[in-house]
């Protein structure tokens, strides 16, 4: 079993530091998942031996990982948070880090998952289906609910910040 986690480390270890270095910000930090993940994954081999399998596994134990890592830190700056990275200029990118972090952190631990699958990687609803375990009715209302709750924190977010504003 050993020489079949280094080979799964040589192709997939890259992208799971690279997972985690983009959800922390943090290289120690990307670094401690890496291994996390793969020690988690000595564990459970047996039963990942089909290769999509084991890349949807360490896909969504990376971000699990990443999520959990993400929870525990009592200092949510949004410089650590590399959620949104589309938004024009550095101070809009830390605003928009800072509504998603507070989304995420008000939905169960799969939802959150589902999110960053879709919202921030990507994944296409087949890819969501495959890698969750999910039907795909089930994904989409999970998603909708996450839509939903994400729209409510930006709707307060724009009331506040024209509330307070510039009127000054």
């Amino acid at each position: 079993m050993a020489a079949e986690i280094e080979q799964a480390y040589r192709e997939h270890g890259w992208h799971v530091y690279r997972r985690a270095l983009g959800m922390l910000g943090n290289p120690a930090e990307a670094e401690d998942v890496c291994q996390e993940v793969f020690l988690r994954l000595c564990e459970h081999y047996d039963d990942l031996r089909d290769a999509r399998k084991l890349t949807a596994w360490l896909f969504r134990v990376s971000t699990h990982r990443c999520i959990d890592r993400l929870r525990l830190r009592k200092d949510h700056r949004p410089e650590q948070v590399e959620l949104l990275g589309r938004a024009a200029d550095a101070d809009e990118r830390a605003a928009l880090r800072e509504l998603a972090l507070m989304a995420l952190e008000g939905v169960s631990a799969r939802d959150q998952e589902l999110a960053v699958l879709r919202f921030v990687d990507g994944l296409t609803m087949e890819e969501l289906e495959q890698t969750s375990g999910l039907t795909r009715k089930t994904v989409s209302r999970r998603l909708e609910r996450f839509r939903t709750r994400a729209r409510k924190i930006m709707a307060k977010h724009r009331l506040r910040g024209e509330e307070g504003g510039d009127a000054g």
